[in-house]
């Protein structure tokens, strides 16, 4: 028996078990190459999308560090296993938890970096996920569609022709910040692609009324020149947001978020907080 089947054949509903073997499995995936057997691989990946979808928060920021750390370390062999159960991933962008959606965030554009999970196909599956049902989810998605597209311009480029359409049917959602981030992200197009363009395309098949592309114009061009840019709800009919927390209109990416979890400090603190 391999040392990945081994720790993952002791998994256990209990937390604190659960946290305690995590620990184990975050030290020795940072520095050890996964073994290269799809089994394994499948059974390892189905206890990390378990604990993802735990009710202890820990747990499931545990899991997606464990997730990250293999990336780091064996990205080539785990991310078409990660690739397969992205929807799972792609849930956890609407945890309760601020840290959990920042730390998914993280560990999906690490993803789009990996060998074996090209950035066009991520984006492929972040766009079919625009129309969830949960609006920090869609709030998420279009964060790391910007990432990706910033970072990846010139290789995502047709998978972005793609996304302009769901985009535009967002800047007309009933909640707020999911308009802020669809009109954020599409400025993200301009910039990258060209407003002219990007704007052209978006009147020719009649997508947006002429003063919403009237801002997403002026909102290019604010962009071009470093300046301010305003609040799409300044501007924007408002639907009453049914949000149930308050979120900013466009969060910037933060350093990668596993940084902040300092093996040597956080395992025992969560240890004595359940």
């Amino acid at each position: 028996m391999s040392w990945l089947a081994e720790l993952v054949t002791r998994n256990s509903p209990d937390p604190r078990v659960r946290l305690e073997l995590g620990a184990e499995i975050v030290n020795i995936v940072s520095e050890t190459r996964l073994p290269n057997d799809s089994k394994i691989l499948n059974d390892f990946c189905d206890l990390i999308v378990q604990w993802m979808s735990a009710s202890n928060f820990k747990v499931s920021l545990l899991a997606t560090q464990i997730a990250s750390r293999s990336i780091d370390v064996s990205g080539d062999l785990i991310s078409p296993y990660i690739v397969d159960r992205l929807r799972h991933f792609v849930e956890r962008l609407g945890a309760s938890k601020a840290n959990v959606r920042d730390a998914t965030v993280d560990l999906l554009n690490d993803l789009s970096q990996t060998n074996n999970a090209s950035p066009q196909v991520v984006l492929e599956k972040l766009i079919g996920e625009l129309g969830h049902r949960q609006y920090m989810v869609k709030i998420g998605a279009m964060q790391v569609i910007k990432d990706i597209i910033d970072e990846n311009r010139q290789l995502v480029e047709a998978q972005t022709k793609k996304l302009i359409p769901s985009l535009c049917k967002l800047m007309a959602d009933a909640n707020s910040d999911v308009r802020e981030m669809a009109a954020s992200t599409l400025v993200t197009c301009c910039v990258n692609y060209g407003g002219d363009n990007v704007c052209h395309q978006i009147a020719a098949n009649q997508r947006l009324p002429s003063a919403k592309l009237q801002l997403i114009k002026d909102r290019y061009r604010r962009a071009q020149n470093s300046a301010p840019v305003t609040n799409v709800s300044n501007h924007i009919n408002q639907i009453p947001s049914t949000s149930r927390h308050s979120l900013p209109s466009t969060t910037p990416r933060r350093p990668m978020a596993r940084a902040s979890y300092n093996k040597c400090t956080f395992f025992p603190t969560i240890l004595t907080k359940i």
